[in-house]
């Protein structure tokens, strides 16, 4: 008979709240991203020079670089750990690894889309869908089978996972 001891019990327990956390910034950031694309009043002026920046995209990665510290942090707590069993321990490199991953990709396709061309960019990495947004306020065919084929290369994910948000 299987026995479920305390310890075991505690460790589950840090590991659900890791993903509940982490789900729920995801959602928190992916709104707050859709409002900021629909809003486009993100645009600032400074007064000195005449500038104009859009502070969407760095905000952005900013709460980005922000929530995947977290969940590294916790992540590394569950594996430093000296009372994890095997199997949480195992799970814990796992989604490490599955996490570093994603980041790294991410990073990759943003730059390999700046080298491109494309002024601003990010890009999200989901479990069954990439989200693309481009500073720009119209991408023409030929921009966006450019992006997509990035996209295909790096991540192997097929065109209907792929989603392309142009703005300004």
């Amino acid at each position: 008979m299987f026995k479920i001891n305390r310890k075991t019990i505690v460790i589950a327990s840090m590991v659900l709240l890791l993903l509940v956390t982490g789900f729920l910034n995801w959602r928190y950031t992916q709104a707050k991203a859709e409002e900021n694309l629909q809003n486009n009043n993100n645009v600032t002026e400074n007064p000195d020079d005449g500038v104009t920046t859009s502070s969407t995209f760095s905000d952005y990665r900013l709460e980005r670089e922000r929530t995947r510290t977290q969940e590294i942090t916790y992540i590394d707590s569950i594996i430093s750990n000296t009372n994890t069993d095997q199997e949480t321990l195992a799970e814990a490199q796992l989604m490490k690894l599955e996490l570093t991953d994603t980041m790294e990709k991410e990073m990759l396709l943003e730059g390999l889309l700046k080298a491109k061309g494309f002024e601003d960019v990010f890009v999200t990495l989901g479990d069954e869908s990439i989200n693309v947004v481009v500073k720009d306020a119209e991408l023409n065919q030929s921009e966006v089978a450019q992006i997509l084929e990035l996209v295909q290369r790096v991540t192997s994910a097929s065109a209907q996972n792929v989603k392309i948000i142009p703005t300004t």
